[in-house]
């Protein structure tokens, strides 16, 4: 073991991970050249070893796909001979910035590529992604062995900085807008479009500064994605380079923190829960700073946490509140004047920051209003999203289930594995005063998350509350890895088991065979990623529906800009995507949120003011008729049926109804589908 722990060893090392990036880095150099893209869209029925080996005939590389036949490809071969083989070949039914007549390029984009765009296998990428592992790993003990402390105390601060760069780019380019982020990103269009207010305009479940935010990048950026894009990747990337350090501090070990910080990253959050990503660490974080130094200075920075983190999410501030308490009441406990003193100028603090917020609420809408709003979308969402029956296990099988369940378990029993640590260590002595407080409001934190947070569907709440769990973990192994004596190797073991079995877990239930592709590490990605969502209006095959797609193409063209539109199932992106308003301060119906009476005759009243010129509903939707009979039985009585998505799109699996108002006549007929148009 010793021979691990060598300069020569560490060097050697070092030699040999650079060898493979410096291979990529000479054929990126030396390849790299601009091709044109086309697309292509194949015949109906044409297997995948059939497609892949008439895509190396045509000397095609993949690129993209947003409908289930049609790809977009990296043209290797511009000449004319080959996009006549492209054209007429039988396996091909149709293709775009060809002209099939001439057999030449018609506006095609283009995009730089290298050699390493071709590579069909995927161990190229995992051999560069394991050697640039081992660069960091192999520089970090050389840099610790240096004797020239100016040289690493000037390198230090790089190695965040490097992290930090990484998380971004790897959020950029595997960012998947889903439409739940649309719930913000619509809501924010509104503010930025329309001047309207949370609360006073439209209804609200309290994700107040997300939708400032977003509506600022939007004015910023232009009306398009990027953005909101800019915005999540760089909170993650933020949260990540957190967690790395709040692990370091608690391990003393570069290694532990790099990997516990990758974890976090790799559960792949939701873009759209960008802000628990970064808000819980940096809870974590101004409450350990107040237990290091406990002044009154730091009581109001972790107010001023708890404040911002409730004005983009408001549940995010009451658990920040709730550590700090902890952490007070840890590092006070005997003296007790201090101790209230201390919680009393915390409620202070927070209640002298949070009054301008209260003031602009109680001038837009009202806090009543606002505070009703908040209550009963959460009463509401937790009764929906609450796990009665914990998830069953199937023994002997490997699946998506098992992962999911596994991870459900394993984060409620890390805060009891941490409070048997913690236990031991203070009957043994080897924890310390302030080790016990920074650990036991990390504990109160996760398990206040893992309560409140950690609901169905699992596989989508981990990813946000990952950070804390990840430190705790750090924690945990490193007093594991310091015990001595006949059970060290035991621990050791087991502690290697359960990460592990962890690990596994995360690969499957986030799906990294499907999300981590070879494709990531393409430095195209990332650039044809900050493309497609710089776009405005947005691309809408982002959709990922063809029915949705051409709906929102209909809208576009059928509709004015000023017109608004209401949809009457969860579907928040097409009102973006169309680039139009919603309608009835509703930016999404589902679950029964804003069914309630009072709201319903709210919606009712701004449908008047501002009348939806379309609204989408579901073909048999009894769930919305049952859920909402008043906003029902109004779309009844003022508006009719002008067609389906059928007509748009064709069959598919659900139709889509478009009612008009009554008094709207049409202007002419969609060029695609003959149906009515409205402008």
């Amino acid at each position: 073991m010793r021979l691990f722990r060598t300069p020569q060893f560490t060097s050697a090392a070092l030699v040999a991970c650079a060898v493979w990036p410096v291979i990529m880095g000479l054929l990126w150099v030396t390849t790299a050249r601009t091709v044109p893209l086309i697309k292509v869209r194949w015949v109906p029925g044409v297997a995948d070893e059939q497609r892949t080996a008439t895509e190396r005939e045509l000397s095609l590389v993949w690129r993209d796909s947003t409908e289930p036949r049609t790809v977009t490809y990296l043209l290797m071969d511009a000449d004319r001979e080959n996009l006549r083989r492209i054209v007429q070949h039988p396996l091909v039914e149709d293709t775009a910035f060809i002209d099939r007549a001439a057999y030449a390029l018609t506006n095609a984009p283009s995009e730089r590529t290298w050699a390493g765009d071709r590579f069909m296998a995927s161990w190229p990428w995992a051999l560069l992604y394991v050697s640039v592992f081992g660069l960091v790993a192999s520089l970090i003990p050389l840099l610790y062995r240096s004797r020239d402390q100016r040289t690493y105390a000037a390198l230090r601060p790089v190695l965040p900085c490097v992290l930090w760069l990484g998380a971004f780019v790897f959020t950029v380019s595997s960012f998947v807008f889903l439409n739940d982020h649309f719930d913000r990103i619509s809501r924010a269009r509104q503010i930025a479009r329309y001047g309207e207010w949370p609360f006073r305009d439209f209804l609200d479940p309290g994700y107040y500064m997300t939708e400032f935010v977003s509506a600022g990048m939007q004015l910023l950026l232009g009306d398009s994605l990027l953005g909101d894009l800019l915005l999540s990747a760089a909170c993650i990337a933020t949260g990540t380079v957190l967690v790395a350090r709040l692990s370091l501090h608690v391990s003393q070990s570069i290694l532990t923190a790099l990997g516990a910080s990758l974890i976090a990253l790799l559960m792949l959050p939701r873009g759209y829960d960008f802000d628990k990503v970064l808000f819980y660490p940096l809870a974590v974080a101004l409450c350990w700073r107040y237990i290091d130094v406990p002044t009154t200075k730091r009581v109001w920075a972790i107010a001023a946490g708890a404040v911002i983190a409730a004005l983009f999410r408001y549940d995010t501030g009451v658990y920040t509140v709730g550590a700090a308490v902890v952490a007070i009441v840890a590092v006070h406990a005997g003296d007790w004047s201090t101790l209230w003193r201390r919680l009393g100028m915390l409620a202070a603090a927070v209640a002298c920051l949070s009054l301008p917020v209260l003031v602009v609420l109680q001038l837009t809408a009202g806090v009543s209003d606002a505070v009703d709003q908040v209550v009963t979308y959460a009463i509401r969402e937790g009764a929906g999203t609450r796990i009665v029956t914990p998830p069953a296990l199937n023994a002997g099988a490997w699946s998506f289930e098992n992962a999911n369940a596994l991870l459900y378990y394993l984060f409620h029993a890390l805060p009891l594995a941490a409070i048997l640590v913690l236990t031991l260590k203070t009957r043994s002595g080897s924890a310390s005063r302030n080790e016990v407080a920074k650990v036991a409001c990390l504990i109160v934190l996760c398990v206040t998350l893992n309560l409140f947070i950690l609901r169905y569907p699992v596989v989508a709440r981990v990813g946000g509350i990952s950070g804390p769990a990840a430190i705790l973990a750090a924690w945990i192994l490193h007093s594991v890895w310091q015990v001595r004596g006949p059970a060290a190797l035991l621990l050791r073991t087991a502690s290697v088991l359960v990460l592990s079995l962890f690990v596994w877990s995360v690969s499957t239930a986030a799906a990294w065979e499907e999300r981590l592709t070879a494709g990531l590490a393409r430095p195209s990605r990332f650039t044809s990623v900050i493309r497609t969502a710089a776009a405005s209006p947005p691309d809408p095959d982002l959709i990922g529906s063809r029915a949705s797609t051409a709906l929102v193409l209909y809208l576009r063209e059928c509709t004015r800009p000023t017109d608004r539109i209401l949809a009457t199932f969860f579907a928040p992106d097409i009102a973006f995507y169309a680039q139009r308003g919603f309608a009835g301060g509703l930016a999404a119906l589902s679950a029964g949120h804003w069914s309630e009476p009072r709201f319903q005759q709210r919606s009712l009243q701004s449908m008047t003011t501002h009348p939806p010129a379309l609204v989408i509903q579901r073909s048999r939707d009894t769930e919305f008729r049952q859920g909402y009979p008043l906003l029902a039985r109004y779309i009844s009585t003022h508006y009719r049926a002008v067609g389906t998505t059928e007509a748009l799109a064709g069959p598919g699996p659900e139709s889509l109804l478009l009612l008009v108002r009554n008094d709207r006549a049409a202007r002419g007929t969609h060029s695609a589908s003959a149906l009515p148009c409205f402008r």
